[in-house]
């Protein structure tokens, strides 16, 4: 797996925007204080208050996050318990400041780990990923119009993609009964990294050794 370096009604769940918007300069700001802020003792307690409010995170993910997290293990936690995935995800998208300021521990872990996996495994100058994901048309037409005006989008999440090709697809056929709606299609993404292009801001490496998804 590859992933790069965001209540929850339809539009939060945009996985991406126009590059100028406010929305997304306020969530890149937010996020570089978020980053830079210190650890206080009470961040683990914090979230893991987040959590007992959620019917959807067992009392075991729980055990296990409170025992065994650490910060060296983050993107193997971020992968394995879709409670920290899913919730991190939405927090990025709506901008949700209570949930990203419990998360901002977990979130500098993440980052701080694919940081070091970019610096000691550097990308080859191209490389290309694949991601298979249900859209909704809104954006589809939107991100059609950004290309038509030449207008940057960035990501709003943590982005996970796949070196190969058919494997994204199979996401995209394991979905198509949760994702039946009319109103959302299936859509492979098809990106080309250039190695001169990443930024230290969006670190980008390949976690495999790390992620508990194959």
């Amino acid at each position: 797996m590859i992933i790069d370096s965001a209540h929850y009604n339809e539009t939060s769940q945009r996985s991406s925007e126009c590059l100028f918007s406010t929305k997304t300069l306020f969530r890149y700001f937010m996020l570089k204080c978020l980053l830079d802020a210190e650890p206080i003792p009470s961040d683990n307690d914090n979230l893991i208050e987040l959590f007992r409010t959620k019917l959807s995170v067992s009392e075991q993910g729980i055990y296990e996050f409170k025992t065994n997290y650490t910060a060296d293990q983050a993107i193997l936690f971020y992968t394995k318990y879709g409670f920290i995935y899913k919730e991190i995800n939405e927090a990025l998208r709506s901008i949700n400041i209570d949930y990203l300021l419990r998360f901002r521990f977990v979130l500098k872990d993440i980052y701080n780990q694919l940081t070091h996996l970019m610096a000691v495994k550097p990308t080859d100058e191209t490389t290309n990923v694949y991601r298979g994901q249900y859209i909704h048309f809104y954006e589809i037409f939107d991100l059609f119009n950004s290309f038509k005006q030449r207008v940057p989008t960035i990501i709003n999440s943590f982005f996970s993609t796949s070196l190969d090709r058919q494997v994204s697809l199979g996401f995209l056929q394991a979905g198509s009964e949760r994702n039946s709606s009319i109103t959302s299609v299936p859509v492979l993404f098809t990106i080309t990294i250039q190695k001169q292009d990443v930024s230290s801001d969006s670190p980008f490496a390949d976690i495999s050794q790390y992620s508990t998804i194959r």
